[in-house]
């Protein structure tokens, strides 16, 4: 995941989100680098999180 800045309003039609001009979300790489500054420009890349995974979550059973 990729922390991002939008430049501009967008409407993403696939999750059906707006997000306003200056929000910082987390998005996918893959869209980071597609609207991204080599892309379509639609935002800035703030962070790039690493494609590691969450630590699993272990859960204790009471016996």
């Amino acid at each position: 995941m990729v922390k991002v800045k939008f430049l501009e309003p967008l409407f993403a039609e696939q999750t059906k989100t707006h997000y306003l001009k200056g929000a910082e979300v987390k998005i996918p790489k893959d869209l980071a680098e597609r609207h991204g500054p080599e892309g379509t420009g639609l935002l800035e890349i703030l962070e790039d999180q690493g494609d590691e995974k969450p630590a699993p979550v272990k859960v204790k059973k009471d016996k």
